[in-house]
């Protein structure tokens, strides 16, 4: 399939720790949240379309992302813009775990990034296929 040198391949493992990790860490960072809610069962009853398309489309691109996908690419990129935007526009919660909230915030953050700047500015960035017109 593809010849791959030593660097690619450490980049290659490199993406796929980070993204198992921040799979495990919003998965962490949801668990707090609804731990922190008064009620969680009605929390857990509101949940609309909008979660659950957003859900799958968070999972698909991560998917994506791991099989080196180009498409992985764009959808990542779009749900990071989508976070920052939503952030800026959502009220502020009030977490009773708020040291270990605080950290899993920042460290989701952290990780967007680190998966961002890889896909990018690394030579794996010729690893996706050109989606063309698009990022």
């Amino acid at each position: 399939m593809f010849k791959l040198n030593y660097r690619k391949y450490k980049l290659i493992l490199l993406l796929r720790l980070l993204l198992i990790l921040h799979f495990l860490s919003v998965i962490a960072f949801t668990y707090l949240g609804i731990r922190s809610e008064q009620n969680s069962i009605s929390l857990l009853m509101n949940i609309n379309i909008y979660d659950f398309f957003y859900l799958c489309f968070y999972l698909l691109s991560l998917v994506l992302l791991f099989i080196l996908n180009s498409y992985g690419k764009i959808f990542f990129t779009l749900l990071v813009i989508e976070g920052v935007v939503a952030s800026f526009s959502s009220p502020e919660r009030i977490i009773t775990l708020a040291d270990l909230f605080i950290f899993l915030t920042y460290f989701e953050g952290i990780l967007d990034g680190a998966i961002l700047v890889i896909i990018y500015l690394t030579p794996l960035k010729k690893l996706f296929k050109s989606v063309k017109g698009f990022l």
